[in-house]
């Protein structure tokens, strides 16, 4: 029997269906619940179904990317970027250039290894990349600050020396009962980075280094990152087995290892442990990406380039976190992954109104006295920006090339953000919006 498959893109409304769909829609009784309710940027709620609602006989789709089963291996639902060639491998790296990203990219997204792989074109383009981008800049962190030690028990046959205590019983019957006086059998603690953990990370590097071959875009901009991390990890071996990868736990106190250990399980499981199953694959595990949370970290990590430590993220409300926050201008700042500001007449009083809370929130207004010591008055008006991604994506942005691998590295040339005030909003006082252009495959 072949999948079934519903497809979307981003925002599409679909009133119709062919008489399949509408018969399974009803005889399984699916609940789309849409947009996922409660959480915040710290936590966020995991969408149900590709956050698809069902609203008055039609279904919408939302702003989650993704391919998800509403039947096990019968019926699947994707939905697609509504934004056409959106280089996502420039998108990842931009995101991760900015440390605050990196600590929560993971909530940014889910796949579900465990799940039957869903026959669809095109999402391993962004998949691969996705766990490949993410591992190497969390395993980047890991040796910036030092590959972890630990003691490790090791039980040897030494050349005329001992270490730690001798093992009587192994040193007769391999040694003197072979009468092999110049070797001593010892049993020894070793500290040393040649740990399960590390090993288990190297294991995955060379993986990836074989991968790049079959993702030629990913093998130009990475290949030299691949090859400096490895040299970081020349003492470690890549000796780990399957059954060692399948139950090695995470230790919450090194928050990026447990992350880099979690990506590198999935990156060996997505291809069945095997290099021979790369670049073969036409199906993808079920999976969702938030694309407005990566568009707000693709956005923090351009604004923090150009204005350094001027620029404030998710600052608490006394009921909500605003985006971003500057504050030498007393800037409120708010992404909006919505193409529709792209028109200047589109109907925007929601998100006015939401930012205009903001720029009132006495909780906000505080921080950004106490950051900038400078008193705000108290009918003083907060200037609010929304950034909004263009919708011409005809040709590619060249200063972006050159952030690509920098995930720790701050350019001081990167000026090409058009000034957050450039554009003021009709009929609303104090009001901008600002066009930043997405990475586009060429």
């Amino acid at each position: 029997m072949s999948v079934k498959i519903i497809e979307f893109t981003e925002y599409e409304e679909k009133s119709k269906y062919d008489e399949d769909i509408n018969s399974f829609l009803k005889n399984e009784s699916i609940n789309f619940e849409g947009q996922p309710k409660g959480g915040d940027y710290r936590n966020p709620s995991k969408p149900k179904y590709l956050a698809i609602e069902n609203f008055q006989d039609k279904l919408k789709a939302f702003y989650y990317i993704g391919a998800c089963w509403l039947k096990q291996n019968e019926f699947a639902a994707i939905v697609t970027p509504h934004l056409k060639n959106i280089d996502f491998v420039k998108m990842f790296c931009v995101a991760l250039g900015n440390r605050t990203a990196r600590s929560e990219f993971e909530k940014f997204y889910s796949i579900y290894l465990n799940e039957p792989e869903i026959e669809v074109e095109g999402f391993d383009s962004i998949l691969t990349p996705l766990l490949i981008i993410h591992f190497l800049s969390l395993v980047e962190s890991i040796t910036k600050s030092g590959l972890k030690k630990e003691y490790i028990y090791k039980s040897e046959n030494l050349d005329l020396k001992i270490k730690g205590h001798i093992s009587f019983t192994k040193h007769i019957r391999k040694n003197i009962s072979c009468k092999r006086e110049d070797r001593i059998y010892c049993n020894y603690s070793d500290y040393t980075v040649d740990t399960l953990e590390n090993r288990l990370l190297k294991k995955t590097l060379l993986f990836i280094k074989k991968a790049l071959v079959f993702y030629p875009r990913l093998s130009e901009k990475l290949k030299t990152k691949v090859d400096i991390q490895l040299a970081l990890f020349n003492d470690v071996s890549d000796t780990v087995e399957i059954f060692e990868i399948k139950n090695m736990k995470y230790n919450k106190m090194y928050r990026n290892y447990s992350s880099a250990i979690k990506l590198a399980k999935m990156i060996l499981k997505h291809f069945g442990y095997s290099v021979n199953n790369i670049g073969n694959k036409h199906s993808v595990p079920p999976f969702w990406i938030d694309m407005p949370r990566l568009y707000e970290v693709f956005v923090l990590s351009r604004l923090e380039r150009k204005y350094k430590n001027l620029i404030e993220y998710q600052v608490a409300g006394y009921y909500q976190y605003v985006d971003y926050v500057k504050i030498d201008e007393k800037l409120i700042i708010d992404a909006k992954y919505k193409p529709r500001y792209q028109n200047s007449n589109a109907r925007i009083i929601e998100d006015i109104r939401e930012i205009s809370a903001y720029s009132r929130d006495n909780k906000i207004k505080n921080f950004i006295q106490e950051k900038s010591g400078h008193r705000i008055q108290p009918n003083e008006q907060l200037k609010c920006v929304i950034i909004f991604p263009k919708n011409n994506l005809e040709k590619d942005n060249e200063c972006i090339d050159d952030l690509i691998l920098d995930f720790e590295e701050t350019k001081d040339n990167f000026d090409n953000l058009p000034c957050l005030t450039e554009s003021a909003i009709k009929h609303f006082d104090g009001f901008y919006k600002v066009a930043i252009d997405l990475p586009t495959i060429k």
